[in-house]
């Protein structure tokens, strides 16, 4: 009989030695996924800048073309955001394809109107007009790219005749209306040479991005 209740008393504690084992094993292992976590997150992050900056440069750079005064090439595209240009681009890039991103805007044919002080003689001219105009309740910013930069924009209107009558109000500074050509954008990938994609990889492409095709475009100026 006591060798019956010795037995017992052993084989319970082997269980609950057993069953301590078994819950403290995990533990183990969500104690080292979360050791490790900060530096993960520390290069997902980074990834993510790097992919942010990567695209804000596409955004900012974009390449002005039209049918008459542009070369043409094969690209990828088109694509209506840039976030889906670059999801492509990726994927591309990780199979050894030298592409780029790139945004193209095309001239529609159509206007909008700029009423504008012409640009200053510097950057501290130019923020002393727009200082006194704004003192005055009259909506301005100073234009800080292209051809106009320094100049003082007192608005963008779509027709001549608002531009006209937005002049008129503020007839005590002078003034020009400028000519701005509407833009047509999309975002296309562009190979550094010859573009080859494979049948497979083009499937897969069209499975998320259907209107997505290789095609001629418009790409450079000459």
């Amino acid at each position: 009989m006591r060798a019956v209740v010795a037995s017992l008393v052993i084989l319970n504690i082997v269980y609950l030695l057993w069953q301590l084992h078994r819950t403290e094993f995990p533990r183990t292992e969500i104690t080292a996924t979360v050791g490790a976590s900060p530096t993960s997150t520390l290069i997902s992050e980074a990834g993510i800048d790097q992919r942010r900056a990567a695209m804000d440069k596409v955004v900012a750079n974009p390449v002005v073309v039209d049918d008459e005064g542009s070369v043409d090439c094969a690209a990828l595209g088109p694509f209506d955001d840039v976030l889906d240009g670059q999801t492509v681009l990726e994927r591309l890039v990780s199979l050894d394809l030298q592409v780029n991103l790139k945004a193209i805007d095309q001239p529609t044919g159509e206007f909008d109107f700029r009423v504008m002080i012409p640009p200053e003689p510097s950057l501290e001219e130019a923020f002393r007009m727009l200082r006194e105009l704004q003192s005055q309740g009259i909506d301005s910013y100073v234009i800080t790219r292209g051809k106009d930069a320094l100049a003082i924009s007192l608005g963008v209107f779509s027709t001549i005749e608002a531009a006209e009558a937005a002049q008129a109000e503020n007839d005590g500074y002078q003034s020009t209306i400028a000519k701005i050509p509407r833009l047509d954008r999309s975002y296309w990938i562009i190979p550094d040479g010859p573009l080859e994609i494979d049948n497979s990889v083009m499937r897969r492409i069209n499975s998320d991005f259907s209107d997505v095709e290789i095609t001629q475009i418009a790409c450079s100026d000459r």
